[in-house]
């Protein structure tokens, strides 16, 4: 030990005392950065996850702002189509 006791405190039962109180400290702070550490990485990985998940859902979202986009174009060319006299001009064979 780096400490000096005085003669009194020096005794077997101080030292046995001091070594079990030194073994308590370290055990009670593993227990408490274990019982920390834990829920932290669950913690971590939960918000990764959802960081994922966030950014997955941005795609979907932006994929289907495009596609309507696409269709309501596709629809209006389609009735374009279906209202011109170009189709009356078609004859068809039955």
């Amino acid at each position: 030990m780096s400490k000096k006791f005085d003669s009194k405190h020096n005794t077997l039962l101080h030292r046995k005392l001091r070594e079990r109180n030194i073994s308590l400290h370290k055990n009670l702070l593993e227990f408490v950065h274990l019982s920390v550490s834990g829920p932290v990485r669950d913690l971590n990985t939960a918000n990764h996850q959802l960081l994922q998940s966030q950014v997955t859902l941005q795609e979907a979202a932006t994929t289907l702002h495009t596609l309507h986009k696409s269709l309501t174009l596709l629809s209006s060319r389609l009735s374009d189509i279906t209202s011109s006299a170009f189709l009356s001009n078609i004859k068809t064979h039955v």
